[in-house]
């Protein structure tokens, strides 16, 4: 089984009481947590590397926008959540505005908040993986073979297929388990930071620099790096990963001392890197090195036995968080509609199809009507039945999905930006102020959700 010891938390709780009961509480589940009193004394710290952010809330103002600009350019691809201190939803909109997946109300229980935390770091997901489907059985029979060894591995799959899972997975079967797991979203990261993420810095080393870090390489040593989109690593840092993974030694930015290094790689990526080998956009040398041993981890849809068990699996896991009492039932018309649907996100949307089905349905039993998936002709719930979002407003009749249904605040502006340049990706980048590649993550994340950009590009142009 995997440590939990290598998830890192920084808090941000300037209550003192509730900050000391909260990093108390994370340390003896295991996890490394640093707590701090104020959001400029964790933007000074630089020795952690943090997979979730919990920062809490008391009141708004502009110093706290910064603050938060600040940290997701500090860690990138770290989660973040907010903790507010009462019930204001306007307060959990702003928030949620400037980039956090979640929020929670505190002060909370210990349970409660460790509960919400091994949902967000995906630990309880992890202890077991689920593979009904004999294409899954084959591919984790494979993986356990590999695991006893120290090839590279490559894994390819579609977004949302579970990559990181079947590459803990491995982790979990090699004699490197109770070592660290480190895991790197080559796609999350700007470009600017990835090679002092990767490798780290000294002091000094570039502008800004103030302390010396250790990179995402020597925080593994001894156990396993994942390197998650590989295919989006820049051309100017393949050359460096790859004399890395020949040499076994790393060296950070800004120092001549060489590391010598004892760990495994996987990579995985949901393109095709041959093509983008012919392209000229990747090394053949580092694609060669890294598919030592190739795992594919197919689609949802075409693993269909995998669906059911997977579903009940997270209803499981969001009954008990959501309080239910009774076991959750489903229906056999649910069932068929679970199986039957293409599930373009794969097991994430699968996942938060059950979440919000589960946070949307009244009783213990799930119908099929409830799970609010879209088909060819209209959007569930059908004619006949009740809006589930307010009761008392009757759906009516659809000829046509809407395209924009279920698009979030966190994707609008995306689809705005490429709506004002008629889908021109470089254009849209720019106008957000972000890279090329760091949008292509974005949509990458809502095809994963189930929103066919092409779809709502091209309905704004009709309208």
């Amino acid at each position: 089984m995997m440590s939990e010891n290598t998830q890192e938390i920084l808090l941000i709780e300037p209550q003192k009481n509730q900050g000391k009961l909260y990093q108390k509480t994370l340390r003896q589940a295991g996890y490394h947590c640093q707590w701090f009193s104020s959001y400029s004394q964790a933007i000074a710290s630089e020795d952690t590397w943090p997979s979730l952010l919990l920062c809490a809330i008391t009141d708004w103002n502009e110093s706290l926008v910064e603050h938060f600009a600040q940290l997701r350019v500090q860690y990138p691809d770290a989660r973040l959540v907010i903790l507010i201190h009462f019930s204001n939803s306007e307060l959990a909109a702003k928030a949620m505005c400037l980039g956090a997946e979640d929020f929670f109300l505190s002060p909370m229980d210990p349970e409660l908040l460790l509960q919400h935390v091994h949902g967000l770091t995906g630990l309880s997901v992890l202890n077991d993986v689920i593979a009904e489907d004999w294409q899954s059985r084959r591919t984790l029979q494979l993986a356990k073979r590999v695991a006893r060894t120290q090839a590279t591995v490559l894994i390819s799959g579609e977004s949302g297929t579970g990559k990181e899972v079947l590459a803990q997975f491995i982790h979990r079967h090699s004699p490197r388990r109770e070592a660290p797991f480190v895991a790197v979203n080559c796609a999350a990261i700007p470009t600017s930071m990835l090679e002092s993420i990767l490798f780290g810095h000294e002091k000094g080393a570039y502008t800004g620099a103030v302390n010396s870090r250790v990179g995402k390489f020597e925080q593994a040593d001894g156990g396993t790096l994942f390197l998650d989109e590989i295919g989006e690593l820049p051309v100017e840092l393949q050359a460096k990963l790859l004399r890395v993974l020949q040499e076994r030694e790393v060296e950070r930015l800004g120092s001549r001392h060489v590391k010598s290094l004892d760990l495994r790689v996987i990579a995985a990526t949901n393109q095709d890197l041959k093509q983008k080998v012919s392209l000229g956009e990747f090394r053949e040398d580092l694609f060669y090195r890294l598919d030592v041993f190739p795992l594919s981890w197919v689609p949802l849809r075409v693993r269909r036995d995998d669906i059911l068990p997977l579903a009940k699996f997270f209803i499981d896991r969001y009954r008990e968080e959501l309080g239910f009492q009774c076991k959750v039932q489903i229906t056999e018309q649910a069932r068929s509609r679970l199986k039957n649907y293409s599930w373009p996100g794969n097991v994430r949307e699968l996942e938060n199809v059950i979440h919000r089905t589960l946070i949307l349905c009244n009783g213990e039993v799930i119908n099929a009507k409830d799970l609010l998936l879209a088909d060819e002709d209209c959007y569930e719930p059908m004619i006949g039945t009740t809006d589930p979002f307010n009761p008392d407003i009757p759906t009516k009749e659809c000829k046509e999905t809407p395209p924009t249904a279920g698009i979030s605040n966190e994707f609008q502006p995306v689809i705005d930006a490429l709506q004002r340049f008629n889908g021109h990706r470089t254009k849209a980048a720019a106008d957000l102020g972000v890279t090329t590649r760091a949008l292509r993550y974005r949509l990458a994340k809502m095809k994963e959700q189930g929103i066919d950009i092409n779809s709502v590009l091209s309905a704004s142009i009709v309208s």
